[in-house]
């Protein structure tokens, strides 16, 4: 039994295929249309997981998409009403892509996909639970979801044991971590929904200053439950993050050309240790309704291993699980899984306590020897082959050593946002690296 997954239309669209609950193929869109994040469907995503399997669409059992389209539309069309007539421009912007694709999910996968059999929408944060405790080697966790928006859906307590996934407590739009950093992001001169590493990365120059000034945003009690005062946001309304009164209180913005000083660094060190501050309070808060050692963390919260490496010390969680492509990608999968354990299905006696167990995020395309020999015959590259594996690892190390840049190339290509060695660039790590 095949299941397909597809996430689509935030940020980093993927198709993933499960075949009698192992996943056999999983892949971003944009690894195929070599557009950063692309939010398009994934139809190129969709055929390289069927080429891999050697089947057609009708082969598939059920489809399952990671969230309802129409209740996201629903809060969508809520706060445009709310924040009227401010948010006008972003209405008018925002229909005609919801209209001609966004809302209409069902009928791409029906009509320009071609399946014929059912679809399954899912809640966007049960997507995040599913990707985040299915894959994981533990029978009884607590789970994490935490992004900048599902639905309504920001962050979610969960408590996952054998095959039931239990939702504990919620915090909804426009209350977001996701959003509070994502709006520091763009006033550091970065982009929002893909440049949130380089914040993490910068805080570590920087010393967290600006602590009163954000709690004066942003309400955290102590049970990790925040609320985020929205005279200084604007992104409810605007195309614009934050608002003039968010200016007011931490001067002008950096624009993306402008040097990083060190009011730069500060910011990103302060937003970090708020994020933290949040985060431990809310993991705490569910270790005490849980009382389990076991953690599971999903949603793109859950890419900022700088809070994540702090987890042992700061919580009583002895064992975590994050799935390397924790974001939107791996709601594809989420979606898939749940799928496979829902009533829908006539689930086995009993499951395989690994059956959906990930060992490796190596789950994409690959191509052989001759594949590539092939090409590189084609279009007339020079090139040189390997019999022996030692010298090959030799002569790369060579020339890294004299300062050339290497793309690595083996094996299936990672899922995720991670380079772990199969689709990698490698490079002698000092400022003198020139060479290509």
């Amino acid at each position: 039994m095949y299941i397909l997954g597809i996430s689509a239309f935030f940020h980093d669209s993927a198709a993933v295929l499960i075949k009698n609950g192992q996943i056999v193929f999983a892949s971003e869109e944009e690894r195929f249309s070599r557009i950063k994040h692309d939010n398009s469907f994934p139809f190129k995503a969709i055929k390289a997981s069927l080429l891999h399997e050697n089947i057609l669409i009708n082969d598939i059992s059920y489809v399952a998409y990671y969230e309802k389209p129409l209740l996201k539309f629903e809060r969508i069309l809520q706060t445009i009403v709310e924040t009227y007539p401010f948010s006008l421009q972003p209405f008018l912007k925002a229909m005609p892509e919801w209209f001609s694709e966004k809302i209409k999910v069902q009928h791409i996968i029906k009509k320009r996909v071609g399946y014929k059999g059912k679809i399954f929408f899912f809640p966007h944060h049960l997507s995040h639970a599913s990707a985040s405790y299915y894959p994981s080697p533990f029978a009884e966790s607590a789970v994490l979801t935490m992004d900048a928006i599902g639905e309504y859906q920001t962050t979610g307590l969960w408590y996952a044991k054998g095959t039931t996934i239990m939702p504990l407590k919620i915090i909804d739009f426009p209350h977001s971590l996701g959003l509070l950093y994502s709006t520091f992001t763009a006033f550091l001169g970065f982009r929002v929904n893909e440049d949130e590493y380089k914040v993490m990365g910068l805080a570590a120059y920087g010393k967290p200053k600006f602590l009163n000034k954000i709690h004066e945003i942003v309400d955290i009690k102590s049970d990790g439950s925040f609320h985020l005062d929205m005279r200084f946001f604007g992104f409810r309304e605007s195309f614009q993050m934050w608002s003039k009164k968010f200016e007011h209180l931490f001067g002008k913005p950096r624009k993306p050309r402008d040097v990083i000083n060190q009011k730069h660094k500060d910011l990103a060190a302060s937003i970090q240790a708020v994020t933290e501050r949040v985060y431990f309070k809310i993991l705490n808060h569910l270790y005490s309704l849980t009382k389990t050692k076991n953690l599971c963390i999903g949603g793109g919260v859950a890419l900022n291993a700088l809070a994540n490496g702090k987890i042992y010390e700061k919580t009583p969680f002895k064992n975590l699980y994050v799935f390397g492509a924790a974001g939107d990608s791996g709601g594809a999968l989420g979606a898939t899984l749940f799928t496979y354990r829902s009533l829908s299905i006539k689930p086995p006696r009993r499951w395989p306590k690994d059956s959906s167990e990930v060992k490796s995020l190596s789950l994409g395309s690959s191509y052989s020897n001759n594949e590539i020999q092939a090409i590189l015959k084609q279009y007339k590259l020079r090139y040189q082959k390997f019999e022996n594996e030692d010298k090959l690892l030799d002569t790369v190390s060579s020339l890294l050593n004299k300062g050339y840049i290497i793309g690595w190339f083996q094996g299936r290509m990672e899922f995720g946002p991670r380079a772990l060695g199969n689709r990698s660039i490698l490079a002698k790590p000092n400022p003198l690296t020139d060479k290509r």
